[in-house]
């Protein structure tokens, strides 16, 4: 019986130091294996950042890209915003001259823009009925003085040269047609300026259109007096 139970003790010893050799060997390969795991779930976890970070910053790069955009825009908005006031001020100062200066101012106005001097003057409603009557008699005055033959100086200073003057351009201006604007029955819904008018045929010198055509050439001008800092 003892050499059966030595047997049996060795067999048992045997098998134990066996499954502790197992289990060991399957301890070490589930170290390795949960190493390796461990290695790739961090370097997936890096990749994984890396990829975060790149879109994260290129999502930021974006924003501030569109961000910048529209301060831009807005910042265009704002200036064209107050251009078109200065332009609108410059109408209102326009409009705020004395009444012997305006009046002369739209006289000058009705004269440049007369091919035939037979035009009609068609004014603002405001103009027409404060000094619409001055203003037609004034530009015919300096449509008839441009057009008339001038007489010496030593004659034009005198009394008599000055009434024979007045009579030589009264004469041309019926003679040659010039001079002879009217004053329209018509009004237009015009700020100010003129508007002369033959048949079907109209020149338009009123503020706003006069404004218009300068304001392509004026603009950077009058943005630079807003903004000197960025004319620098």
């Amino acid at each position: 019986m003892d050499g059966i139970e030595k047997i049996i003790g060795r067999i048992a010893s045997d098998a134990e130091q066996e499954a502790d050799q197992i289990l060991n060997d399957a301890r070490a390969q589930a170290d390795k294996i949960s190493q390796e795991y461990q290695t790739r779930a961090h370097q997936q976890a890096q990749r994984i950042l890396e990829q975060g970070n790149r879109q994260a910053a290129a999502a930021e790069e974006r924003m501030v890209s569109a961000a910048k955009l529209e301060a831009r825009k807005a910042q265009l908005a704002v200036k064209q915003e107050l251009v078109e006031k200065a332009f609108q001020r410059a109408l209102e100062l326009l409009d705020e001259l004395p009444e012997a200066t305006y009046t002369e101012l739209l006289a000058g106005l009705a004269a440049q823009a007369a091919a035939t001097g037979q035009e009609e003057v068609l004014l603002s409603p405001r103009d027409r009925e404060r000094c619409g009557k001055q203003v037609v008699q004034r530009a015919n005055q300096i449509l008839n003085q441009e057009g008339a033959p001038k007489l010496p100086d030593e004659m034009a200073d005198s009394k008599v040269g000055a009434w024979v003057e007045k009579v030589v351009a009264g004469a041309h201006a019926i003679l040659k047609g010039n001079g002879m604007l009217s004053l329209s029955e018509k009004t237009r819904p015009i700020a100010g300026g003129v508007i002369l008018k033959a048949g079907n045929m109209e020149a338009n010198a009123s503020f706003e259109v006069l404004l218009q055509l300068k304001r392509d050439e004026i603009a950077a001008e009058v943005a630079a007096i807003l903004f000197p800092e960025e004319a620098r």
